[in-house]
């Protein structure tokens, strides 16, 4: 008997998204933008990347430590809608999510 296992996530990856907070403001932006972020102990390394509506990636950051604060300044970003994606160390997804900058 065949199994479909297409729609099962992997355990580790969900566990760390369960565990990882990233708080994103002011959204929509101006000049700048906070990424406040608390991940599991287990995660040696993440990178946060900004990507444009045409899909490239303007701006990347390696998040230090377990709990902290990013501080992106946009005062020479266009207007428009971002997201942002937070990897592991293995380069999975962990969160993703959209960010606007209105000036």
């Amino acid at each position: 008997m065949e199994s479909n296992l297409s729609g099962i996530q992997n355990p580790m990856l969900e566990l760390t998204e369960s565990l990882t907070n990233l708080t994103v403001y002011p959204n929509p932006a101006t000049d700048y933008v906070t990424f406040e972020y608390r991940l599991p102990e287990y995660l040696e390394n993440t990178q946060l990347s900004v990507i444009n509506a045409m899909g490239k990636v303007i701006h990347t950051a390696n998040l230090t430590g377990y709990e902290g604060q990013y501080l992106w300044d946009t005062r020479l970003i266009k207007n428009g809608i971002y997201f942002y994606v937070l990897k592991d160390d293995n380069g999975e997804i962990i969160l993703s999510g959209k960010l606007a900058i209105a000036k």
